[in-house]
């Protein structure tokens, strides 16, 4: 099937949705991976911090495409495929309970509607004794690289179909830049010395 007569039916399929999620979510995570392997000593600890929770979060996703995943492979007869790669995803799976925690109280939600700290982070950790090292997280996240790729290799004719029938329906990027290219703090500052006034008609610090 070409481009042309994929525009006919140009939504995706189940099957081709979760490839491209599964894509996604790999790539992030190995990009991120990349970057937090670099990180030694404590001098950027907060950097690596913040990158080892949007990779919580890219590991919840995954646990949930695969759930979706492993339907559509079921209905394509390839269910022997995802059993085969469990030594990539049982670790997901074993502790799926706080990485869902940790992504819903405080990594992706931020304690959204005045919700207390019922748990600290830490407890959450020695609740389901799960390794929250930086390596541990690059493990799991090379775990779920490492399942993309062999779902992709032995997918070949659905992952070829799903890209190009995304290509087919991805719409051109318009420009809504705000900002010019590497002028970001310089467009603070007016807001500052605005924001300076708002404070000092108040009496407040500024």
């Amino acid at each position: 099937m070409n481009e042309k007569q994929m525009m006919k039916n140009p939504i995706l399929e189940p099957l081709e949705t979760n490839l491209m999620n599964l894509k996604w979510i790999a790539n992030r995570l190995d990009i991120l991976g990349r970057e937090l392997s670099k990180i030694k000593g404590n001098e950027k600890e907060w950097f690596g911090i913040t990158i080892q929770e949007y990779m919580i979060i890219q590991l919840d996703c995954f646990i949930e495409t695969r759930k979706n995943l492993l339907e559509n492979l079921q209905n394509i007869g390839k269910h022997a495929l995802d059993e085969a790669l469990k030594p990539f995803w049982e670790y997901l799976i074993k502790f799926e309970k706080p990485i869902k925690e940790l992504r819903d109280s405080y990594i992706a939600h931020v304690q959204n509607n005045d919700r207390p700290f019922s748990q600290h982070v830490f407890e959450i950790h020695d609740k389901y004794q799960f390794p929250y090292g930086f390596d541990d997280t690059i493990f799991l996240g090379g775990c779920v690289c490492l399942y993309k790729d062999y779902i992709f290799k032995n997918l070949p004719d659905h992952v070829s179909k799903t890209e190009q029938k995304y290509r087919s329906i991805r719409p051109t990027r318009l420009d809504y830049d705000l900002i010019p290219p590497s002028k970001a703090l310089s467009f603070l500052e007016p807001l500052k010395v605005k924001v300076a006034e708002n404070l000092k008609k108040l009496n407040l610090r500024y």
